[in-house]
């Protein structure tokens, strides 16, 4: 049958609409995943819900479409451009649903709260939240699904059509949720907002739908009846298995998720995890895509298609698809090439990534492309079956995208890792390609089936075969520290930014590595950027999130913490005696994971009966918890990350301020580095507008913490006295950062609720509607002196040195002072002493701490020198000099002052005065001195360090049973402690226990594979056990990251040589 009429007009029409409804659907998406997610929680739970239920609608939809368009066009004297009405009203009916959509969901969320706050828990309330969440999403995706049957009805009419017009329809619909991805990721959310945007959308599907029902139905097309060449009404029956093509089609979509999450898993490692970052590599694989099935007629050219092509298709994907795996392993060191033209763009850097994605993806995501139009000509038999034809292939290929998407997802990556994952989905596609021509038949494949064999079988070894990526480059942060290591060479890069990690693991929804970087010194990293350390500032802010609001707060019972990190936090919350219980909300399975190697350094707080660890969202735990609480602390990370900003709106201020018992706090980390005055202003602006009562503290000299409570609070020092004096380990805390008496916290102050508001109270909210911290913070990630003006900023706003209620008195001033070096306020220390003198020790012990934190050494001591003249015997005055002169290298110098501050210790410095003492003796070869000072270390420390060192003290002094004893007893302290690994590897090697000082030195490379003492022993373990093999490769394992090391060369040559 054949048509005359105004049909090329409404075929026109038919591809500028569906451009657009490809916009409209990819927007919905990104819209309805965002405000699932402010409710179920940023997990890849919530977000393979909203996926799953998008493209379930989309495959129902397709399946039943097809076939209604098919039955509709059987009907005698039918008119094909009531087609074009019918897409009309499937499009309004998307309009209409989707501006009802946001009510919906919040019905959906009301349950969810309803159920949560009874105390629904586990699989029930996910099955509500999942049931909840497609009765929302799969009427309107159902809509959309159907179109694509619809329109191919519209526009095919004979069977040349299908490749032709199909792979056009496709292919503009794919470039439309191309342009959509980067609308909804760059313009839409931080312009319009989320209800605006989505309301925008829904009027673009009415308009949508208006036109082409008014269209359809005001251009009639009359069927003109003529006598068809049999070949043109009915096609040739296929010779292979018809099931073949959407059971080979699925597959591919399984593949093709599994390359997606694959893929942006890795690329975020490069790219950095910002919202750009992941919308860059979205809208690449969709260009490719749309890419792809635009250009399938010209590739196809005048060929017939057959089950081969789609068999060599299958073959590119999974080939080009294998070659992305060790190109992404070189990437960061392709972004630190290019860091350069950056110069503090971050548009810079979307480009860079943009350009990177393309190069990667666009080869295997362009041969997906052409799969769709290949695969529906190769499985429509009829022209009457089109409509049913194209809703198979299509909904066979969208529940294999829910199959990938949930198998890499939950399994694939967390148990595998992205770059398995990634040859898993290669092998899949290889593995397709030889098993469709060995089930299509000899005719179908011809002479083709030896050759597709024997590359798919090349291909499958060569995939297994890959090398792995090295797990330091991956992690090593190169998107946000490229521009610290600028000028380094390749080989210097490996050794500092790139070294391997003790931990690495793809997680649930990042990747997460632990380093150690030397004597307690370790570092964890979030998708390469650190997020835990151990270094001053950092404990600082930990131990003081922790502390602050459980001081300020009359007698906490109950405490929500956002984010688990270090667990440092906890450990100070712990100190407070009215805890009863914590809860502690970590998203990333990983991130609890790696708590074993911070238990040797926060007590073992993940111990403590009080703790509960929940693995999930953070604002979902405390917006879904049963109970209140007394305290909220939120620890997440950077508001750059994709994800996080959500714990820095109102909305979810709001939520917290709710869930606070009267006279409950909330505290607030946020960062002054790599950070904007606008979204400093904005974040202040949002939290401070929920509460009407807080402070702004200061806990690093990059880092805030901000008070707010619903009812007035006052900083009770009697109170933080009486913890303190309570608390021994509260005590070592305040210690080792610096705040060697409780009154000395107050200088962490900055200003009150009332100075914030009236600074940055005209700035916007940051809301979850319009959340404009997320994509504005990624842009000053490489501002690195941003720092300095944020806190000229808020400096200007400390005119009240002390907390309202403490009357500024010279002597409470030079206690806050000590606060005011923590944080790098070295002018008002300066002119603290300038105004007021030195008349008391603990204002005259500033002036050398004001040198010791200026890192201006000599002067230092000089400073301790004058100030022991003035108040001579001053024990934190002697224990703090004697660190001074230990960090000098002068440990003749150093001992005696530490010898003289342990005779009347400040609180919470024993045990790190005795450890300090040992050490000067260790380093002027006082042996025996340092055995007895570390054996009372030992006995009044916590932590590994002190038996460790006594064990270094038994094994110098022969004493290797001894030896071994100490560094069990660090192990029993710390089970991740490299030096004790290496301790008692020596002592079971010196007592002649080869095998358990091999497994010791196997434990100690464990954590720190490039530690070189350690390989060499492990070599000299094998040849000792007569396994040259071994020994070889330990000392060529040396030369790796030592190629000079002649111990190494002269050993390697002795085994060659003496090799058989």
């Amino acid at each position: 049958m054949a048509y005359t009429g105004r049909l090329p007009a409404i075929i026109r029409w038919s591809l500028v609409f569906f451009f657009l409804s490809g916009i409209t659907g990819l927007v919905y998406e990104v819209l309805w995943t965002r405000r699932l997610t402010l409710t179920f929680g940023h997990t890849v739970l919530a977000v393979s819900t909203v996926l799953t239920a998008f493209m379930a609608g989309l495959a129902l939809g397709s399946l039943v479409g097809g076939r209604w368009a098919d039955r509709a066009s059987a009907r005698p004297g039918h008119d094909p451009a009531s087609f074009f009405a019918t897409y009309g009203y499937l499009e309004l009916f998307v309009g209409v649903w989707a501006a009802l959509s946001l009510p919906l969901l919040g019905l959906v969320e009301k349950a969810y709260l309803a159920l949560s706050t009874a105390g629904v828990s586990g699989l029930p309330l996910y099955l509500a939240c999942f049931g909840g969440s497609m009765l929302v999403l799969v009427p309107p995706t159902c809509a959309m699904g159907a179109t694509v049957p619809v329109m191919s009805r519209l526009l095919v009419h004979q069977p040349g059509d299908i490749g032709r017009l199909l792979s056009r329809l496709y292919g503009i619909n794919t470039l439309g949720a191309f342009t959509g991805a980067g609308l909804a990721g760059f313009l839409l959310l931080p312009w319009l907002g989320l209800k605006t945007a989505l309301l925008l959308t829904a009027g673009v599907n009415l308009a949508i739908g208006s036109g082409a029902a008014y269209i359809g139905r005001s251009s009639a097309v009359a069927p003109v009846e003529k006598e068809e060449a049999p070949e043109l009404a009915v096609q040739q029956s296929p010779t292979y298995p018809i099931w073949i093509v959407p059971a080979s089609f699925g597959m591919a979509g399984l593949a093709s998720m599994a390359y997606q999450v694959g893929w942006t898993r890795g690329l975020a490692l490069s790219f950095g995890s910002s919202v750009y970052g992941f919308s860059a590599i979205l809208v690449t694989f969709l260009a490719g895509l749309g890419l792809g099935s635009l250009l399938y007629p010209r590739v196809m050219g005048s060929r017939e298609p057959r089950l081969a092509h789609l068999a060599f298709l299958q073959l590119g994907i999974g080939g080009l698809g294998a070659l992305t795996i060790p190109i992404l392993g070189l990437l960061p060191y392709a972004f630190f090439r290019l860091f350069p033209l950056v110069q503090e763009s971050f548009w810079r850097v979307v480009a860079i990534d943009v350009m990177l994605s393309g190069l990667l993806l666009l080869g295997p995501t362009f041969l997906m492309g052409l799969a769709f139009p290949l695969a529906t000509q190769l499985y429509t038999r009829k022209l009457a079956l089109l409509g049913r034809s194209v809703g198979e292939v299509y909904s066979a290929n969208t529940f294999g995208c829910i199959l990938g998407a949930f198998l890499a997802g939950f399994f694939l990556v967390p148990e595998l890792g992205a770059q398995r994952t990634l040859q898993f989905a290669s092998l899949l596609n290889l593995s397709m390609a030889a098993a469709i021509l060995v089930i299509g038949g000899a005719r179908e494949g011809g002479r083709l089936r030896l050759p597709v064999a024997i590359l798919a079988a090349a291909g499958l070894i060569a995939v297994i075969l890959l090398p792995q990526w090295r797990p330091g480059v991956m992690a090593g942060g190169v998107a946000i520290y490229s521009d610290r290591h600028q000028g380094m060479t390749l080989e210097d890069l490996d050794r500092s930014l790139f070294r391997p990690p003790a931990f690495y693991r793809d997680g649930l929804s990042c990747t997460v590595s632990i380093n150690f970087y030397g004597r307690e010194e370790m570092a964890m990293r979030v998708n390469g950027k650190v997020d835990a350390s151990l270094g001053r500032p950092d404990k600082q802010t930990m131990y003081l999130t922790g502390y602050l609001p459980g001081l300020v707060h009359p007698g906490p019972k109950t405490v929500a913490v956002v984010g688990l990190g270090s667990g440092l936090t906890l450990e100070a919350l712990a100190q407070i005696p009215e805890v009863e219980r914590i809860d502690c909300a970590e998203l990333e399975p990983a991130v609890v994971e790696v708590g074993r190697y911070w238990a040797g350094f926060n007590g073992h707080v993940l111990d403590d009966p009080r703790v509960h660890m929940h693995v999930t969202d953070g604002r979902t735990f405390i917006l879904g918890s049963p109970r209140n609480f007394d305290l909220i602390a939120s620890e997440p990370s950077n508001p750059w990350i994709a994800g996080i900003g959500n714990l820095f709106t109102r909305d979810f201020y709001r939520t917290c301020s709710q869930r606070l018992n009267p006279g409950g706090v909330m505290c607030q980390w946020f960062n002054l580095y790599s950070v904007s005055e606008h979204d400093l202003a904005m974040v202040l602006h949002s939290f401070f507008d929920v509460f009407p009562h807080g402070m702004v503290w200061q806990s690093a000299p990059g880092d805030l913490l901000l008070l707010g409570a619903n009812q007035p609070m006052t900083v009770d020092l009697a109170r933080v006295q009486a913890v303190w004096s309570g608390s021994p380990a509260m005590q070592s805390h305040f210690f080792e950062i610096g705040l060697y008496t409780p009154d000395r916290l107050l200088g962490h102050y900055m200003f009150d609720r009332a100075a914030a508001l009236q600074a940055f109270g005209q700035a916007p909210f940051n809301t979850d509607d319009r959340p404009l911290l997320e994509f504005s913070a990624p842009f000053s990630l490489y501002r690195v002196q941003q720092v300095v003006r944020n806190l000229e900023i808020l400096r200007q706003l400390h005119q009240q040195p002390l907390p309202p209620g403490f009357q500024a008195t010279p002597e409470r001033l030079a206690a806050a002072a000590y606060g005011w070096l923590n944080t790098g306020d070295f002018s008002r220390v300066e002119a603290l002493l300038g105004r007021y003198g030195t008349p008391t020790a603990e204002a005259a012990l500033l002036a050398p701490l004001l040198k010791v934190h200026q890192q201006q050494r000599p002067e230092a001591l000089q400073a301790f020198r004058e100030f022991e003249g003035r108040f001579p015997g001053d024990p934190l005055g002697l224990a703090l000099w004697g660190d001074a002169a230990l960090q000098a290298e002068l440990p003749g110098e150093a001992a005696p002052l530490l010898e003289r501050a342990l005779q009347n210790p400040p609180p919470g410095s024993r045990a790190e005065l005795l450890t300090d003492l040992a050490l000067c003796q260790m380093q002027t070869d006082r042996w025996d001195a340092a055995r007895t000072t570390l054996e009372q270390a030992v006995e009044a420390s916590t932590t590994s360090l002190a038996p460790t060192l006594l064990g270094n003290v038994y094994s110098k002094l022969g004493k290797q049973q001894q030896a071994l004893e100490a560094y069990k007893v660090a192990l029993g302290r710390n089970d991740k402690d490299l030096e004790a690994y290496y301790g008692v590897g020596q002592a079971e090697f010196n007592l002649g226990n080869t095998g358990e000082a091999r497994k010791s030195f196997e434990a100690a490379l464990e954590l720190v594979p490039d530690h070189v003492p350690a390989l060499i022993n492990l070599g000299i373990v094998h040849m000792k056990d007569g396994d040259y093999t071994a020994a070889i490769k330990s000392f060529e394992e040396v030369l790796r990251y030592a190629p000079d090391h002649q111990f190494a060369l002269e050993k390697l040559n002795l085994l060659r040589t003496a090799a058989p």
